[in-house]
């Protein structure tokens, strides 16, 4: 069975040709004759992706490979004007795919046809440029439409649950994506409700974040590093729990390994503030609060 696009892509065709319907013909005729093109227009599309995809995954000729991967194909579109784009999932994405981190090939037309979305230069925030610069396999890839502009997120969860991680966001310019934002949040050991939205660690114009740093000169306490784009202040908290170690930027952990702590203290967002939980096998209670000074401004759910 071939997934040819998803509901998304479905119910946005639906809209267009209700808008066609009741909003623009003046004539059955002339409504009937633009569904037609509309209609002719996505199938065009659908088969361009399997075309491209077809080029680009030589896997698609290993029997084997296939009877393990299929070859469905899932495809939901996202448009801006005269600007069309794409994010489809074949078996060279499934192939690459984690357990709970999956793939897709993101994709865009241009006067000459299809062909994969083009990304600008990786600035030196972004840790790994092949990983942020290959639209062929882009992990939890979202296409929107933000003020008129497309917009993509891309990212992958620490674990399963998604209380830790990291996206990036770019934005559509001339020809190319262009990354402008990125989110992390690095968690430990125990899982954490209510983590997002993630902290914005970079560029520093719009950094918005937090770290929980440990000083040896005042033991039984923890400082939490709160920054404002360029701007960094400190806050003393104190511990209740012995033999703390830095296990993340954002995560102490105490009273054992690292790894297998009887404790932990993270800072995390919640409303206009930022506050420091105490998490262990059983509770999470709050024990620190400060103002966080600055708009996280991400109501939107996780990527899926």
């Amino acid at each position: 069975m071939h997934l040819e696009s998803t509901f998304r892509a479905g119910a946005r065709l639906g809209r267009l040709l209700l808008l066609l319907g009741f909003g623009v013909c003046s004539t059955s005729a002339a409504c009937g004759g633009r569904t037609v093109a509309l209609a002719s227009d996505h199938d065009r599309r659908i088969a361009d992706v399997r075309a491209l995809e077809a080029r680009s995954c030589p896997e698609l000729a290993d029997d084997e490979t296939v009877s393990v991967f299929g070859r469905d194909l899932a495809i939901d579109f996202e448009s801006s004007g005269d600007e069309v784009f794409a994010t489809y999932t074949g078996l060279c994405q499934r192939m690459v795919a984690g357990a709970y981190n999956p793939t897709s090939a993101v994709v865009h037309w241009t006067d000459s046809g299809i062909e994969f979305a083009r990304f600008d230069t990786p600035p030196s925030w972004l840790p790994d440029a092949e990983m942020f610069s290959d639209a062929r396999t882009l992990f939890h890839a979202q296409l929107e439409v933000v003020d008129g502009r497309v917009e993509l997120r891309s990212g992958m969860h620490a674990r399963g649950i998604g209380d830790a991680g990291f996206w990036v966001r770019y934005r559509w310019h001339r020809d190319r994506f262009v990354p402008v934002e990125l989110r992390r949040r690095d968690g430990g050991s125990f899982l954490v409700e209510d983590t997002h939205p993630f902290p914005i660690v970079a560029p520093v114009e719009v950094r918005c974040s937090a770290a929980l740093i440990l000083d040896p000169r005042v033991p039984g306490s923890v400082t939490i590093e709160r920054s404002v784009r360029a701007d960094t202040t400190r806050t003393l908290v104190p511990l209740s729990d012995a033999d703390c170690v830095r296990s993340s930027d954002d995560t102490i952990a105490c009273g054992g390994e690292s790894f297998e702590p009887v404790a932990e203290y993270t800072v995390i967002p919640s409303g206009d503030d930022w506050i420091v939980v105490r998490v262990d096998r059983e509770t999470q209670r709050e024990v620190a609060r400060v103002a966080r000074l600055c708009a996280l401004e991400e109501e939107r759910p996780a990527p899926r």
